[in-house]
C-alpha cells in the first residue's frame, strides 16, 4: 500500500470512529415497525376463553361498522384496519395504531354506541379480546382504559372508568358492572381508549349484555 492509500484507509477508520460516537449519544430507535414490515403476531391466548353467560339481551347492533373509529381532530393521531381475529373464536379484529400520541387519549378511540337505554341498577358485562402488536413501553405491555357511559354528558358518572394492559398473546376480557343512572341510548357508549403511547393494539368481540335478574357476582370476571 502507497502513502495516499494509506492516508484514505487512515481517514476512513477516523470518520467510522467519529460516525459511532454520535451515534452512542442518540436515542434509542423506537420499537414500533415500519409500515411496510408486518408485525409479528401470534394466534395464542392467555388462556382459554370463557363462554358468555346464556340469558343476557346484546346491547350492540350486530355487524362489524357498528363500532366509531375515532383518530383525534385531524385524523391524524391513529389508524385503524380489520385483521384476522383467529385465536379469540371471532373472524375479524380490528387493529388501532397509535402514530401520534394525542393530548387525549380517547383521540384513539373504539366507540361502539348502546341500542338500548340502561336503567340506574342495571347489570351488565363487557367482554372482548385484546392483544398487543408493537409497543414503545419497555415493559412489553399495551394500555388502554375501558369506559362505559355517556361521555358526551357532564357529571354522569360512568359505570366502568378503568385502565387495563395486555401483552402479545390475545386475553379476554370480562368486566361485570352495575350501571350508576340511568344511561339513555342515543348517549351511552362503550369506549377502549389506547392513545396513551405509541403502540398498536388488536381488539375482537367488543360486546356488551345486559341481565336480568343476576348480580355482578354471578357474572364471571377477567383477572
Amino acid at each position: 500500500m502507497n502513502v495516499p492509500e494509506k492516508l484514505t484507509a487512515g481517514f476512513a477508520i477516523v470518520m467510522l470512529l467519529h460516525l459511532s460516537a454520535c451515534d452512542a449519544g442518540k436515542p434509542a430507535a423506537p420499537k414500533l415497525a415500519p409500515e411496510s414490515e408486518p408485525p409479528i403476531t401470534t394466534t395464542e391466548t392467555e388462556k382459554p376463553g370463557v363462554s358468555i353467560p346464556a340469558g343476557g339481551e346484546m346491547l350492540f347492533e350486530a355487524g362489524f361498522e357498528v363500532h366509531q373509529l375515532n383518530k383525534g381532530p385531524e385524523e391524524r393521531n391513529a389508524s385503524f384496519e380489520r385483521v384476522s381475529g383467529a385465536g379469540t373464536g371471532f373472524e375479524h379484529a380490528i387493529r388501532g395504531r397509535v402514530i401520534e400520541v394525542p393530548e387525549m387519549v380517547w383521540h384513539a378511540q373504539i366507540s361502539t354506541p348502546v341500542k338500548s337505554d340502561l336503567p340506574d341498577g342495571a347489570i351488565v358485562l363487557l367482554s372482548f379480546w385484546a392483544r398487543t402488536v408493537e409497543t414503545e413501553a419497555d415493559s412489553g405491555m399495551g394500555e388502554f382504559l375501558v369506559y362505559l357511559g355517556m361521555p358526551a354528558t357532564d357529571g354522569v358518572e360512568p359505570s366502568v372508568n378503568q385502565r387495563e394492559k395486555v401483552g402479545p398473546r390475545w386475553k379476554q376480557f370480562l368486566i361485570p358492572a352495575r350501571v350508576l343512572t340511568d344511561y339513555r341510548k342515543d348517549l351511552t357508549h362503550l369506549n377502549l381508549d389506547f392513545g396513551s403511547g405509541r403502540q398498536t393494539i388488536e381488539f375482537a368481540g367488543i360486546q356488551l349484555h345486559r341481565y336480568e335478574g343476576k348480580e355482578i357476582g354471578d357474572l364471571p370476571v377477567s383477572e
